[in-house]
């Protein structure tokens, strides 16, 4: 959690990632804005409550009841998701 506190007081956005929050994974805005980080835990534990408490959004990849994605493929979905307009600017 420190480190994660260090990352938001540089003005980074962390999202915790776990197939049970309901928010789905979207691009991270302002287009252009790199200032971003994720977080994805073990398949086993997941992520801790602390890191999980210390991070500003929690995002899930939507799913079909009863399918669950492993933590590599979820969190290369993640990913590709929040960098989608990472070099884009707003017009």
């Amino acid at each position: 959690p420190a480190t994660l506190g260090e990352l938001r007081s540089l003005g980074v956005r962390i999202y915790a990632a776990e197939n049970q929050f309901s928010e789905p994974v979207s691009p991270h805005l302002p287009a252009g804005d790199r200032r971003w980080a994720l977080v994805v835990g073990s398949e086993g534990s997941g992520i801790s409550e602390a890191v999980v408490a210390a991070c500003d959004a929690r995002i899930s990849v939507p799913q079909q009841q009863g399918k669950c994605l492993n933590v590599a493929h979820a969190a290369s979905i993640c990913l590709y998701e929040l960098g989608k307009f990472s070099f884009q600017t707003e017009e």
